[in-house]
């Protein structure tokens, strides 16, 4: 199951479930605005997009008072942090787009798993504001968004130490630590007295946001108030480690206690929240957890958030001057082992990672536990993953979780463009646009200030903001707020605009359409007729460009027209780029059983074949090294298509087909051993590779283990179109 799919059988199933969320809280189209914006940084993995699942859900939730604007510096903080003191370290990896991750995985898993929804039901807090499921979906964006706020301190910390060990050496050398801490930690009179009512009277008064927490330290850990204080002290004044959970759990309080909101309900989730950011770091790993395993019934969103963090490793940007290179999964996948509870989680690794050798690694091939299995690096960072979920977790409470490896090159995600579309920077933007859309002279619009508008609008507006670099990148432009020896742009010529306002409809188009928008016919000059429209979510305008009025195409216009002037505005400079080459899209097709076909002459299928190649994308033929499958890879070569055989690793390859004597359109790909047969590798590698995976004849069904069968099964898990060649059985 990709993350993706369980995040949205999670809101289908709140929606069926809570068919009442009304009233003055979040609406069903404002957990719609989320579910979407989740899903587009899951197609993504871009910055920008991360960025809109915080702004909802702040928006949706308002922990610390004011929505977006209460999280705003902190988030910015902790991204400017890492892109600039995170190149310091030899390893360093994206803590912002990580969290958006984690909170997506958290859902899937949730969904996912019966054991956790059982306890967290046992759990419930039973808030008044939110139904059962919105109130985990607070409770868990409550903690895994914002875990890992209290980074920059750690990275500070690291940074200096690794300068040291430059200078010194491995031996001592100079170190830094906080001070102060007692300052940072305190509660004021007025916080006090903020604070009394939502606690519990036989608490006694807090003299620190940490005495906040005891209650909910001491029912996770089942350890004494006086020994939480003492590792709590003792990770504060620590050099050796600066634990960046203990920061983020300090920031979370400081800023929903500043914000003087919320309730006693709110203050336990928070209070919940912290802790669990508390926790994922060495407060409880290495102190008072250490050699003890935290299972889902201590916590469930403190045991989530550990675990989760841990199996969040794929699709992560690397800061630090060895991450960059190294070859991390791109993607992940979700699944109940054998039909029963057990859950499987599937990395995705590139092709980039069979041969890599990590850098810097004080590892001995010796302590690397493989048995029977290559000791390559995508083994033994399965096994290092393995070894760490064992120590900490009890996973037999959640029915057991396995951790397995494959090779399969998920499209890379969308490349940022050009355009220094920094996500800190969308946010005024939007709200530029917005202020264009109230000056303008239209019928019947939107009159609502920013701060009045509902999530939806909001998001219009980012996600046109957003919009604005993918329409430079069309016409060969990016904005920079640099100043570079490029030539600006400062006015776009007549054709470019209409080009543009094209492209910005059908964006609009789509923004509408997913959002439940349909058409209807009415007159744009009566406000009632406007009112009772937008109230049934219905629009004159969802038509394609060239059917709307000259009026209605000025909309699209005066948005293009508009885009330099803002940009201006913010403090960037458009610029013109040379042409770039458009990259081809690549078409990958995989053979699979085409051994087993006695029946179907040879020349019948190849000619059937050639059919299925697409003329207009570079085509890859993905094949293993067979009689059958090197004569296609010849043929394939003479359709002008590239060719991957794939190979177990150390095979030696016999010169018996010309296709392996073509080096350039022909790749021989050898694969380590994944599995203990490591024809299942090769199986799981063709299946998970090809857009369309081609067989022939009748194949046994899922109760049947043939390799096969087994290929045709993941093909289908993983999306992939099958197409049976045998005459009569074709069924694209």
């Amino acid at each position: 199951m990709r993350i993706k799919k369980g995040v949205g059988l999670f809101f289908d199933d709140m929606f069926k479930e809570e068919k009442s969320i009304q009233g003055d809280g979040p609406t069903e189209i404002d957990y719609i605005c989320l579910k979407i914006a989740i899903s587009r940084f899951l197609d993504s993995g871009r910055k920008d997009d991360a960025f809109d699942v915080y702004f909802c859900f702040s928006e949706i939730f308002k922990m610390f008072g004011s929505g977006y604007e209460g999280v705003k510096e902190i988030l910015n903080l902790l991204a400017d942090h890492e892109m600039t003191a995170g190149s310091l370290l030899a390893k360093h990896r994206d803590h912002y787009s990580h969290s958006a991750y984690v909170f997506a995985v958290g859902i899937a898993l949730f969904q996912k798993n019966e054991k956790i929804r059982k306890q967290y039901d046992k759990e419930v807090y039973g808030s008044k504001k939110y139904g059962r499921l919105q109130e985990f979906l607070y409770r868990w964006g409550a903690a895994s968004l914002f875990h890992d706020i209290g980074y920059p301190f750690e990275i500070a910390s690291e940074s200096i130490k690794e300068y040291g060990k430059g200078i010194f050496g491995e031996g001592p050398h100079p170190m830094i630590s906080y001070v102060r801490i007692e300052n940072a930690i305190k509660l004021t009179e007025e916080d006090k007295q903020w604070l009394k009512p939502l606690l519990d009277p036989e608490m006694g008064v807090p003299e620190n946001v940490y005495e906040v927490l005891l209650p909910t330290l001491e029912k996770i850990t089942k350890r004494s108030p006086n020994k939480i204080k003492k590792m709590l002290k003792s990770i504060s004044r620590s050099a050796d480690r600066v634990d960046h959970g203990y920061y983020s759990a300090l920031l979370m309080m400081k800023a929903f206690i500043k914000s003087k909101s919320g309730d006693d309900i709110d203050l336990k989730v928070m209070s919940e929240a912290a802790s669990a950011a508390l926790m994922h770091g060495g407060f409880y790993k290495y102190g008072l957890g250490e050699g003890k395993k935290i299972g889902v019934k201590s916590s469930v969103i403190s045991f989530m958030l550990m675990l989760c963090d841990d199996l969040q490793t794929f699709d992560r940007q690397g800061y630090g001057r060895n991450s960059k290179s190294e070859p991390l999964p791109r993607d992940c996948f979700i699944d109940t082992w054998d039909n029963c509870e057990k859950l499987s989680f599937a990395y995705a690794y590139p092709d980039s990672a069979i041969d890599y050798s990590e850098k810097d690694s004080d590892k001995e091939e010796k302590e690397s536990g493989l048995t029977g299995l290559d000791n390559n690096y995508i083994n033994k960072k399965m096994r290092e993953l393995e070894k760490d979920l064992d120590k900490f977790y009890d996973l037999s409470s959640i029915g057991g979780l396995s951790v397995t490896a494959e090779i399969n090159n998920v499209r890379t995600k969308n490349s940022m463009h050009n355009s220094a579309s920094y996500f800190k920077n969308i946010f005024g933007i939007a709200m530029k646009i917005h202020s264009n859309y109230l000056e303008a002279k239209y019928y019947n619009k939107i009159t609502e200030e920013w701060d009045k508008l509902t999530l939806e609008y909001k998001m219009s507006n980012i996600l046109q903001a957003k919009s604005y670099a993918d329409k430079l990148n069309t016409i060969h432009c990016f904005y920079d707020d640099r100043k570079l020896m490029l030539e600006s742009v400062t006015v776009l010529a007549p054709d470019e605009i209409e080009e543009l306002a094209r492209i910005e409809h059908d964006r609009w188009f789509k923004e509408k359409s997913e959002m439940g928008w349909s058409y209807a016919d009415y007159d744009d000059s009566s406000p009632s007729a406007f009112k009772r429209m937008r109230a049934e979510r219905k629009h004159n305008c969802l038509v394609k460009y060239d059917m709307l009025s000259r009026n209605d195409q000025e909309k699209d216009i005066a948005t293009i027209e508009n885009m330099i002037p803002n940009l201006k505005e913010i403090g960037f400079t458009v610029y013109r780029a040379s042409e770039r080459k458009k990259k081809l899209e690549e078409e990958r097709i995989g053979l699979v059983g085409f051994d087993r076909c006695q029946e179907v002459p040879m020349e019948d299928i190849i000619e059937k074949m050639e059919h299925r190649f697409n003329k207009g994308k570079r085509n890859l033929l993905i094949c293993r090294h067979s009689e059958f499958d090197l004569k296609v890879a010849e043929k394939a070569l003479e359709w002008d298509i590239y060719v991957k055989i794939v190979v177990p690793k150390g095979t030696p390859l016999e010169v018996r087909s010309s296709a392996l004597k073509n080096k350039e359109r022909v790749k021989v790909l050898e694969l380590p051993k994944l599995d203990e047969d490591h024809e299942d590798t090769i199986t799981r590698y063709i299946a998970a590779n090809s857009d369309t995976v081609l067989t022939v004849g009748e194949h046994p069904g899922p109760e049947d283990h043939s390799r096969v069968s087994s290929i045709l099964l993941m093909a289908k898990r993983y999306g992939q179109n099958i197409i049976n060649l045998d005459p009569g059985k074709d069924r694209a």
